[in-house]
């Protein structure tokens, strides 16, 4: 025992077991072997969470493992791929966490629109474990989901469940649209040789954002537009109208009650103001005109739309 401490702190070779203590380490430092991963050893803009030869040993030593790397490395890179991943120490939680966001994924396109059409319903930007539970047992998800839970939580002791905790890369990207650019399909290594030069720039993350961000700067600008040509139009429209009420009656209250309502009831239905409004000669849109005075969301246009003109 004594032996083995003493390589320990000299930094040589712990002994087959040292696996096994990087792994308790991360659980002392954590609450679990999962969170030690995900929020200790990886960066949290870690899409993947997996680390190569050079970023897994500088973490560790961050952490205080004081073993050696090369074996440690080693015994963990079961597949031999040159990556250590939440699959190569703690397999049944990557397990479950993966079997989870292929729900979300099947559901609802990824994991962030999962979030914000359905996971998040009350938009209070968090899940409390029953939310959570209940969320769970609606998708299908047949593993314990209290465990789940216990997975996905990155900070000890909360109580709930935030976007930065299914997917901390994403929680940037959760309002800017940048997720569906992030999650997009992409093309094999074969459709990638068939490209040209400028085909693959386009595959370019940067690319991608410039022209997402153009369409969006469109769509805005298209909308804006719309809505100063509507306001135009409804402007004009009741500009017109109210003119030849004027003109032809010398008053707005005047036109209403000799030109408009005939009947003296007190209202217009849509057939009575279309008919009286070309009588009195306006040779303007009357559903537009309609509209703007309100008889669209009302059905009738009452007398008291004197006062909104």
């Amino acid at each position: 025992m004594i032996r083995k401490r003493k390589m320990s702190l000299g930094g040589e070779e712990m002994g087959p077991d040292s696996a096994e203590e990087f792994l308790q380490l991360l659980k002392k430092r954590f609450g679990s072997i999962c969170r030690g991963w995900r929020s200790g050893m990886c960066e949290l803009n870690n899409t993947q969470m997996k680390l190569g030869f050079t970023e897994f040993c500088q973490a560790a030593r961050n952490l205080g493992y004081g073993g050696n790397m090369k074996q440690l490395f080693r015994s963990l890179d079961v597949d031999k791929s040159g990556h250590i991943s939440l699959a190569d120490v703690d397999p049944e939680a990557h397990t479950a966490m993966s079997e989870f966001k292929a729900i979300c994924k099947a559901k609802y396109g990824n994991i962030v629109d999962c979030w914000k059409k359905s996971l998040d319903g009350n938009r209070n930007g968090r899940l409390e474990l029953d939310e959570f539970v209940g969320k769970c047992k609606e998708f299908g998800y047949k593993r314990d989901p209290k465990k789940l839970f216990g997975f996905f939580l990155l900070q000890q002791g909360h109580q709930f469940l935030t976007m930065r905790d299914l997917d901390p890369a994403m929680q940037q990207n959760l309002y800017s649209g940048h997720h569906e650019l992030v999650y997009a399909e992409k093309p094999t290594a074969e459709e990638r040789r068939n490209m040209n030069f400028l085909e693959r720039q386009e595959l370019s993350m940067t690319a991608k954002i410039g022209k997402w961000m153009g369409k969006e700067k469109k769509e805005k600008l298209k909308k804006s537009q719309q809505e100063e040509k509507e306001k135009l139009i409804a402007a004009t429209s009741i500009g017109g109208f109210t003119k030849m009420l004027v003109h032809r009656y010398g008053s707005v209250a005047r036109g209403w009650r000799k030109g408009l309502d005939k009947d003296g009831n007190g209202r217009l239905s849509y057939n009575e103001f279309a008919s009286a409004a070309r009588a009195i000669g306006y040779a303007g849109n009357i559903k537009v005109l309609w509209a703007c005075l309100g008889g669209e969301a009302t059905g009738t246009i009452p007398d008291y739309f004197l006062s909104m003109i």
